[in-house]
């Protein structure tokens, strides 16, 4: 009885990388079943060792060239800066002199004389100098800041340059394994052809033309080996990973899909677009720094010693001097020219970021039309290899049952392994579509992600007794002062908290401190902390949360103190709004759902920072929950959702989480766990200490194979501090 293979059905089946991967599983398998076995050839160099995820890799990918380069430059911009903040103010200044003096008395004797003296003082710059000095000291920061962004950028594009290549590698790791098998039948049909053409049953010329198609296949080979060499050299140099390592199917974030959110989103967050408004701050404040006549000023206060060699003790004396310069050009010229040439400046930079921004618009509308081309070329390679597959199915039963001529069977069977390489093609051409169409709504801050803040990256080192994992990467900081304070008490605090696995700090600012950030000073100091935080690897987002802001009168307070806080380099903005914190009679006085997703709105397009949200995860579901909420959130542009599911108990942590992770694909969310004292142990983990609690979020984390699982925020630092170590 000849053996049949049913033809595959694959209409059921959603998504398009699903369904290619269990279509190169089946043709694999044909391959398997109706060919001889694959005898064994010479590994290729790379070929063996572990697999690494597309995040494992991605978590190496602070060693890339061009990164190592910007954070260089950045650097040399921060030096330049302490440079131009060292030089301002006050200077110590010292001189001495010699010189020649006559008296003429009128008798006619004249008495001729060496004289000399010394000079020291402080000197204070005015005016002009002064000025210049301010001028100088906000352009080395806004070049700070600037660059700063810059290297977010190189890692922006960096990560999609690593994405394209871990998916060209896998690719052509596919395509190399359906060649070999293709190949692996060479012999025996060659052998089967030149029986036939000596028996007369085939032309010379159709047996020559029937081997082309091994000669094509080994094209191929050659073809893919060059080009799997070519993505892996290109992965080590952006990583630094050496030895062998095999890549897996490539997990990507699923794209926002939508053309008018995606054009409305383009360029937001976006660290070119954060470059250029930085550098548009930077020509306006140099623009309201201008002088108009370039006056220039300083004042001496002095001590000074002299003598000549006519008397026998020096002269002393004290002083305070004013000394003025004034650029007579510009008093002739009556403008202002140093602040026109700041406000050209601004002219152009502002061109310049409405043309960044529309081209962003474009970019993203054009990624958008080629993922989903890709995406229509990958159904049509379905389509073609389940014909090219029925096509061998039936071909194999007409050879056993009619005795059919075997070559249509062999042509058949090049069809086939022609479509299944198309189809691997086709998804290659998508996944780089929809790594170039994640990349145009990524942020700053994403590409600022420390490795181990995404999913499967590699964690940093652990301290002793604290695993590194997957597991803990956040904190709550309800008392920012209280934190400032304890670093300052000891160095070795940031080094410890990134040793303990730490990567990013939610901080929440009182009223009194962000009224206080109106200040310059106050304002400049947080700046520089952030911008040092950063350096040490950590993200800060700003954490603001306040029940009122719900209801509809209360909401423009949020927005403004967004808008009061824009500028300062934070990682993100998170909200933890929670209703039930409001009274029962202003409860019912709002539709809750609609006003709190009103509210997330609003921050949203208000915050120039990717924008994260707490919520409990009742709201998320089937019964009792919000209908809108996860459509909202998506719809909103928030970039992560924390569940505050406070539980010792892993399978009940998991029997929630992982349905409304599996539901909402398009979100990423991390998951908030206690160690709040007053809570009992069923809820809070503060009596397992810190590194057993390590350990059960490392154990937590990997139950958790989704791809927009990010980690655990903890709840919270103060209470994590005064955990057992």
């Amino acid at each position: 009885m000849a053996m049949t293979t049913p033809a595959p059905n694959l209409s059921g089946i959603t998504g398009p990388a699903v369904r290619a991967a269990l279509a190169l599983a089946l043709v694999v398998l044909l391959l398997l079943v109706l060919m001889p076995p694959v005898p064994s050839a010479a590994a290729d160099p790379g070929e063996g060792g572990p697999t690494l995820s597309l995040g494992e890799v991605e978590g190496h990918l602070v060693r890339a060239d061009e990164i190592l380069l910007a954070a260089a430059d950045l650097e040399l911009d921060r030096a330049r800066l302490a440079e131009q903040r060292s030089g301002r103010g006050l200077r110590l200044f010292a001189g001495t002199g010699l010189g020649s003096g006559t008296d003429t008395s009128l008798s006619g004797a004249d008495r001729t004389y060496t004289t000399y003296d010394l000079r020291a003082g402080i000197r204070l710059p005015l005016l002009g100098r002064a000025a210049a000095e301010e001028r100088g000291v906000a352009e080395a920061e806004s070049a700070v800041r600037e660059h700063t962004l810059r290297l977010d950028q190189a890692r922006m594009e960096g990560l999609g340059l690593l994405r394209r290549q871990y998916a060209t590698l896998y690719a052509t790791g596919e395509q190399l394994q359906l060649t070999r098998a293709f190949l692996a039948d060479e012999q025996r049909q060659t052998a089967l052809l030149e029986r036939r053409q000596q028996a007369g049953l085939l032309r010379a010329s159709a047996c020559l033309e029937a081997l082309t198609a091994f000669d094509l296949a080994r094209r191929n080979e050659a073809n893919l080996q060059a080009a799997a060499q070519a993505a892996r050299t290109a992965l080590e140099r952006l990583t630094g990973l050496q030895g062998p390592w095999q890549p897996m199917a490539p997990q990507l974030a699923e794209p926002c899909l939508d053309r008018d959110t995606l054009a409305a989103r383009a360029g937001q967050g976006h660290p070119a677009i954060l470059a250029l408004e930085e550098r548009l701050r930077g020509l306006e404040q140099q623009a309201a720094l201008a002088d108009r006549f370039g006056a220039g000023a300083h004042v001496d206060v002095y001590s000074a010693a002299g003598n000549d060699d006519s008397r026998d003790a020096a002269e002393y004396a004290v002083g305070v001097a004013l000394a003025v310069e004034l650029p007579l050009g510009r008093v002739f010229a009556g403008e202002n020219s140093a602040r026109r040439t700041a406000l050209a400046g601004v002219s152009r930079c502002r061109l310049d970021l409405a043309r960044a921004r529309a081209e962003a618009r474009e970019q993203a509308v054009q990624a958008l039309a080629l993922f989903q081309a890709a995406t229509a070329d990958v159904r049509l390679a379905e389509r073609r290899l389940q014909a090219a597959t029925e096509a061998v199915r039936e071909n194999t039963l007409r050879l056993a049952l009619a005795g059919d001529q075997p070559d249509i069977l062999r042509e058949s069977h090049f069809t086939r392994y022609q479509a299944a390489m198309g189809l691997v093609e086709a998804q290659l051409r998508r996944w780089h579509q929809q790594i170039a169409l994640l990349g145009v709504s990524m942020t700053a801050a994403s590409a600022a992600r420390p490795a181990g803040d995404e999913p499967g990256a590699a964690a940093p080192p652990a301290a002793a007794g604290e695993p590194a994992g997957r597991g803990v990467h956040s904190l709550y900081v309800w008392q920012a002062a209280a934190l400032r304070r304890a670093a300052e008490d000891d160095p070795r605090f940031w080094a410890n908290l990134r040793a303990a696995g730490i990567s990013r700090l939610l901080l929440s600012l009182n009223p009194r401190e962000i009224e206080d950030l109106a200040a310059p000073p106050a304002r400049r100091a947080l700046a520089d902390w952030l911008v040092a935080r950063r350096d040490q690897g950590l993200r800060v987002e700003v954490l603001l949360g306040e029940p009122l802001w719900l209801l509809p009168a209360e909401r423009p307070r949020l927005v403004a103190i967004i808008r009061a806080l824009a500028g300062l380099p934070f990682a993100g903005l998170h909200l933890d709004i929670e209703p039930h914190q409001l009274s029962a009679a202003r409860l019912a006085e709002i539709e809750v759902e609609t006003e709190w997703l009103a509210t997330v709105r609003a921050a949203c397009e208000a915050s120039p920072w990717p924008v994260g949200v707490s919520v409990h995860p009742l709201y998320f579901a089937a019964a009792g929950g919000w209908p809108g909420l996860g459509a909202g959130l998506v719809e909103a542009g928030v970039a992560e959702v924390t569940l505050m599911l406070y539980s010792t108990t892993a399978d009940r942590v998991r029997a929630v989480v992982a349905p409304i992770l599996a539901a909402w694909p398009g979100l990423r969310f991390s998951l908030a766990q206690s160690v709040e004292p007053e809570l009992p142990a069923t809820e809070s983990h503060f009596t397992a200490g810190r590194a057993e609690f390590a350990r059960r979020m490392t154990a937590l984390a990997a139950t958790f194979d989704q791809a927009n699982f990010t980690g655990i925020v903890v709840q919270d630092w103060t209470r994590w501090q005064e955990m057992q170590p």
